[in-house]
């Protein structure tokens, strides 16, 4: 009974920890000769079992369905459930004794019954396992029970030397050895096979007597022989096979050919690898009588578990030696990226990836350098670099890529980028793809080249060589080669033109060439070119030669020979320039300096000459302008060095040294008599190779009178402008004051009071404000001329049409000619020439000559206007119906400040005077003259007599017209504002207070000197600021710094009665927004005074 309970404790265990060795509890229960059943804890049957009928009794449907009571009743159950109540409770077996049965003798027998409660590895129950014999044979029991627990510690010590081992074959060892010595087995080994081959190979490793396995050296599956053996019929069906050997009669063949010793019985376990068998364990028993089916089974779990085992560890070897190839290839990796990286920065090289899943490119550090980038810059998107590439080779670059993507092609391509820095750069990329193990373009990898430098090094080479040929065409350079394999002449166009040759390129050889050289040169050239021949070296000659178009030339020959490392020449080359026509002139010149040479000597003009070896050399009356009258002279060194002082023989050097061919300075020296002289230095200079100057020769020229007269002239023409400039100026600042005042209180006379009174004083204030408007003319008239006579009147010479601008001129000198009661008589209009003038004078000019002949004229005669040509000049005639002048008039006519003017002016006109005179100095400013035609038989006519030009087509721009005086004024209350004026004349602060009336939101300031202008600066804002430049303490520029210092500067007007140009000029460029001059004209002061104030106010509302 001992054995039925420890057999019952063994199966428990196995049901509780079967499944952690590998072993199932129900191929064990299947296969013994025992009653097994288990039920779970609800007492119902999951697994029950008889021999010889494996699980038939309980069906997959069935388990945890059935119970006691279900199969044998309830009645017959109760004793049954109480003990399997018990053993639940329990951990130690149980036995119960069945009920009566009648035996095969007749008397009652009872069958022992062994019940085990099963638990969980919490201790929680889990069921009942049930045991019971078959018959009564307990020694066969006793082998049952015995023979399973030695197989159970078999499979576990074989398991357990999994976990042990790490290498194949040394598990493999310990494997056999343990079936042997622990299992008892006469021999065990594994035999390796190859199905595939279909050959079974020598055992790896084996224990015991390996003769007992009967196995010979290597076979093969197929043969006859041993297809009956069990380790071929295991490779073939995949499963455990026993083979009991038989007796010697029914031996197979593979046995009578290796018969064992002692073994009765052959086991073979396959080893699988997948669904392949790879290797079979072939053991050797001495019997299988007592053989259960449940060791076999536990034979195969151990196989199983074993070749699952070798598979794990043929893993573990595999990703050991995976591991180690990538360990090794990253190492391969990290040397090649190091060697990569050292290249690259060696060369300069930067490489990128464009990884295709996120669509960006990553920089190295060398790239990135490269595009002037930030480090930190080293991943960006596709698009953005794609962005920095230049326009025109945009659509390249997407092609290129898109063939390294799609195609896998490697690309080599140039292109320019312009990165954010926004310095251009050219770079050469190559390309290539990145491919995953199946072949899938996964990225792009490139490295770029930065070949900025060649490019831009290339480019100006070609540009140098573009400028080189231009050169040589501009200047007429020829250029040869000579051929040293041949010896043959390589001319260009331009030499073959040099040498008369028709052929735009020509091949000469060198003795033809040679042979057009002059014989008396002939030698000459030889030797230079076979110095050139022999070494690297440059040199130049000229020579004569007679080509076959039997034209004489001569030629500078330039030629230069460049030599290999070994000292070899390789290259001969040079320039051709034809010297034909300069030496000719150099002949013709140099003849016709000895002629002057002989004239100079004559007139008294010094001649001197140079020489490299001599020095100066000077002729009798080169020595008289030195001053010297003894005999012999002194030395020419000790001349030059006395007369001359440093700074004068510097510019003489200067002049031999950088004179081309001719020369020509101006000097100022002392002689030995004490004269201070000026002179011009004129010469030839002739040069040797070296461009060094061995010879000249010239003349030198007294200067010393006319120099003088121009001298005096100047000073004279000077003072007198300067003078008369300051008169004129002074003038018009004194009468600009007073007429202010007058004109602008008449203008507010006549716009203001009642009707009656404007009546009355109408006539009155007429006369007045046309006697001041006439002042005024007299003023602006004096001004003209003074600018005519300083030359700072700025002229637009152009060509004119006459019918043009008499047509645009007619209708103001018929207006003019009216209020005379004068007709005007145009003749022959259509025909009128164009000519070259100043427009704007030659307008100013025809009116004023137009109005003397009106004034002239007496009422109800005739001005006739018509033209003259003389060749290359055309005549404006003007022919009134006056008296004849006297000599006197015409003198006061010319000469506005004459002293007779005074009493010779017409009386209609008293300034008609001084305006004929700014038109004859108009008209000589621009290049033409006025004529008086004055008979005692003829009228006099007035010709302004101007150069001839063809005819224009332009059509003239219409003429603005001037706001007069009477146009209509009206109080505007829009303009708002605050004026400051700053004025020490009190006329002028009433007038413009009075002007101001009209604009009754304009607030006004007035401030009597620069410091009261300057206080108020300080302390108030002004919206607009009227400066009289000439103040009691100053000028107003001082007023105009303080308001640019502000910080937010005022507009400023310079209100003056210093109309000259000059003062103009310097008020607008320190800073004045505009320059209006005295006295004022009402409606344009107001104008303007409008315009600044409402484009202020814009500003500030904006």
């Amino acid at each position: 009974m001992k054995r039925l309970t420890d057999l019952a404790s063994q199966l428990a265990l196995l049901h509780r920890r079967g499944a952690s060795i590998g072993v199932d509890f129900k191929f064990i229960a299947d296969h013994l000769n025992l009653h097994v059943s288990v039920k779970d804890p609800e007492l119902r049957y999951r697994y029950i079992n008889m021999p010889g009928q494996v699980n038939h009794l309980l069906p997959g449907s069935l388990q945890g369905q059935l119970s006691d009571a279900d199969l044998i009743g309830q009645d017959v159950a109760s004793w049954r459930v109480q003990a399997d109540r018990l053993a639940l409770r329990s951990r130690e077996p149980h036995i119960v004794w069945s009920e009566p049965q009648p035996g095969p003798d007749g008397h009652a027998v009872r069958q022992p019954q062994v019940k085990i409660g099963l638990h969980d590895e919490r201790g929680m129950p889990a069921g009942v396992l049930d045991l019971a014999p078959v018959g009564d044979d307990v020694e066969h029991m006793r082998m049952e029970v015995q023979r399973l627990r030695e197989a159970l510690d078999l499979v576990t010590e074989v398991l357990g030397l999994l976990m042990r081992h790490d290498h194949e074959t040394d598990l493999l060892e310990r494997v056999c050895s343990t079936l042997v010595v622990k299992g008892r087995y006469l021999a065990a080994a594994v035999v390796p096979v190859e199905s595939s081959k279909r050959t079974v190979h020598v055992p790896l490793c084996q224990a015991g007597n390996r003769a007992e396995l009967c196995l010979p050296g290597p076979f093969r599956l197929d043969d006859p022989i041993w297809e009956s053996h069990p380790l071929v019929r295991t490779v073939e069906s995949g499963i455990c096979m026993v083979q009991r050997l038989n007796s010697a009669r029914e031996q197979p063949l593979w046995q009578q050919a290796h018969p064992p010793e002692h073994a009765q019985a052959l086991i073979a376990l396959p080893l699988h690898t997948d669904d392949d068998v790879h290797a079979v364990l072939l053991l050797a028993c001495d019997g299988v009588d007592s053989f259960a089916p449940s060791r076999a089974v536990l034979l195969q779990r151990m196989a199983d578990e074993l070749s699952l085992g070798l598979e794990l560890l043929r893993s573990r070897h595999r990703l050991a030696t995976e591991r180690q190839q990538k360990e090794l290839h990253l190492r391969q990796q990290l040397a090649t990226s190091q060697r990569l990286n050292l290249a690259t920065h060696s060369g300069q090289v930067g490489l990128w990836e464009w990884d295709l899943a996120r669509n960006t490119v990553v920089l190295d550090e060398q790239a990135t350098a490269q595009l002037g980038l930030p480090s930190y810059a080293r991943t960006l998107p596709l698009n953005t670099v794609l962005g920095w590439i230049h326009a025109d080779d945009h659509p390249g670059a997407v092609v290129a890529l898109d063939q390294v993507r799609h195609e896998g092609l490697a690309v080599d391509t140039t292109m320019r980028i312009i990165p954010p820095d926004g310095r251009e750069r050219v770079q050469r990329v190559c390309m290539a793809a990145l491919r995953q193990e199946d072949g899938t373009i996964t990225g792009v990898l490139g490295a770029n080249l930065d070949i900025t430098d060649p490019t831009r090094d290339m480019e100006r080479l070609q540009h140098l060589g573009t400028k080189l040929q231009l050169a040589t065409q501009a200047t007429g350079l020829g250029i040869w080669e000579l051929d040293l394999v041949q010896f043959r002449m390589l001319l260009d166009g331009r030499a073959c033109q040099i040498h008369g040759l028709d052929e735009p390129q020509s091949v000469v050889s060198w003795q033809t060439w040679l042979q057009w050289v002059h014989p008396a040169q002939r030698q000459e050239v030889h030797d230079q070119f076979s110095r050139g021949l022999r070494e690297a070296s440059q040199g130049q000659f000229e020579c004569a030669l007679t080509p076959p178009d039997q034209h004489p030339r001569r030629l500078l020959v330039n030629w230069a020979s460049q030599a290999n490392e070994e000292g070899q020449v390789q290259q001969l080359l040079g320039t051709l320039v034809d010297l034909t026509e300069r030496r000719r002139s150099e002949a013709r010149t140099a003849q016709t300096h000895q002629r002057l040479a002989l004239l100079a000597g004559a007139t008294g003009v010094g001649h001197w000459r140079y020489d490299l070896q001599e020095g100066f050399h000077f002729d009798e009356p080169m020595l008289r302008l030195l001053g010297v009258h003894t005999t012999p002279p002194p030395a020419t060194a000790w001349l030059m060095e006395m007369c001359l002082n440093g700074t004068q023989r510097e510019a003489l050097e200067l002049a031999l040294i950088t004179a081309d061919e001719q020369l020509e300075v101006a000097l100022q020296w002392q002689g030995l008599d004490g004269v201070n002289r000026r002179v011009i230095w004129l010469g030839t200079v002739d040069r040797d190779s070296r461009r060094t100057v061995t010879r000249a020769e010239g003349l030198c020229i007294d200067v010393t009178m006319q120099h003088q007269l121009e001298e005096a002239r100047q000073r004279e023409s000077l003072g007198h402008k300067a003078d008369r400039s300051a008169l004129v100026s002074r003038i018009s600042q004194e009468l600009r004051s007073p007429l202010n005042a007058m004109l602008g209180f008449v203008q507010l006379l006549r716009r203001s009071g009642s009707p009656e009174r404007l009546q009355q004083f109408d006539d009155y204030m007429a006369q007045v404000e046309q006697a001041g408007w006439h002042m005024l003319a007299m003023v602006n008239d004096v001004m003209d001329l003074s600018s005519l006579e300083s030359g700072s009147t700025p002229l637009d010479i152009e060509t004119v049409s006459l019918v043009d601008l008499m047509g645009e001129l007619l209708p103001l000198i018929e207006q003019l000619a009216s209020v005379q009661h004068v007709r005007i008589d145009l003749r022959e209009l259509g025909a009128w020439p164009s000519v070259r003038a100043d427009r704007r004078l030659l307008k100013q000019t025809l009116v004023n000559v137009a109005s003397h002949g009106i004034q002239r004229t007496p009422a109800y005669g005739t001005v006739t206007l018509a033209f003259e040509p003389f060749g290359h000049e055309v005549a404006i005639r003007v022919i009134d119906e006056g008296l004849p002048l006297t000599p006197m008039q015409v003198g006061a006519m010319l000469d506005p400040y004459g002293a007779l003017q005074e009493a010779t002016l017409n009386d209609k006109e008293p300034h008609q005077g001084m305006r004929l005179a700014i038109s004859r100095q108009a008209l000589e400013s621009i290049g033409g003259h006025l004529r008086i035609d004055n008979g005692p038989d003829s009228p006099v006519a007035l010709s302004l007599v101007l150069p001839r030009a063809e005819p224009l087509m332009d059509t003239l721009l219409p003429v603005p017209t001037r706001i007069t005086a009477d146009e209509a004024v009206q109080v505007n209350a829009h303009t708002r504002g605050k004026v400051l004026y700053v004025e020490d004349n009190p006329s002028n602060v009433l007038l413009v207070r009075e002007f101001l009336s009209l604009r009754p939101e304009v607030e006004l300031v007035v401030a009597h000197n620069v410091a009261e202008g300057l206080a108020a600066v300080a302390g108030q804002r002004f919206d607009f600021v009227l400066l009289d430049l000439q103040l009691p303490d100053g000028d107003g520029y001082e007023v105009l710094q303080a308001l640019r210092s502000q910080r937010h500067p005022t507009p400023c007007v310079a209100l003056t009665a210093n109309a000259m140009i000059n003062e103009r000029n310097r008020a607008l460029e320190a800073g004045f927004e505009a320059f209006w001059t005295k006295p004022l004209n009402l409606p344009e002061f107001l104008q303007g005074l409008d315009l600044w104030l409402s484009s202020r106010r814009s500003r500030a509302e904006a």
